[in-house]
């Protein structure tokens, strides 16, 4: 993750309740996390992605 969508991402999350979904493979080949993120009230967050 580059600076710029780092920076965005925590802007939208930071102090906010969020839930994490699990993808298929929790992991991917370099050992990253795959999930969804889901904010309070079951929505996507939006912007940065």
């Amino acid at each position: 993750m580059t600076k710029i969508p780092a920076a965005c991402t925590k802007r939208a999350l930071t102090g906010r309740a969020v839930r994490l979904e699990l993808d298929v493979e929790a992991r991917d080949k370099y050992r990253r996390l795959l999930a969804y993120i889901y904010l309070d009230g079951g929505r996507t967050p939006s912007g940065c992605w």
